[in-house]
């Protein structure tokens, strides 16, 4: 009734040599798996770092012209702001 393994094949049990080579095997494996996310990584990090300068690059006119743009909106507004609301004086 119980039957502690069950094997449907013939081959022998592995050795020292076939249990070396499964190792040497299983250890590039997991070094080019390991290989791959880096370069992956590296290729991830190039991008974003390219279209972050691409966005920079389109925006700093914008950037350039936001001072001048505050400034005359300051210069332009009447009245005293105190928390949030306007109060204009009528001379």
């Amino acid at each position: 009734m119980y039957q502690k393994f069950i094997t449907h094949s013939n081959s022998k049990p592995s050795g020292l040599l076939a249990r070396i080579f499964k190792t040497i095997v299983a250890l590039i494996l997991i070094s080019l798996v390991v290989i791959l996310a880096t370069v992956l990584f590296v290729y991830l990090a190039i991008a974003a770092l390219l279209i972050f300068g691409y966005w920079r690059w389109k925006t700093r006119n914008l950037r350039k012209n936001m001072p001048e743009q505050t400034r005359q909106k300051d210069t332009t507004q009447e009245g005293e702001i105190i928390e949030g609301e306007v109060i204009r004086r009528s001379e």
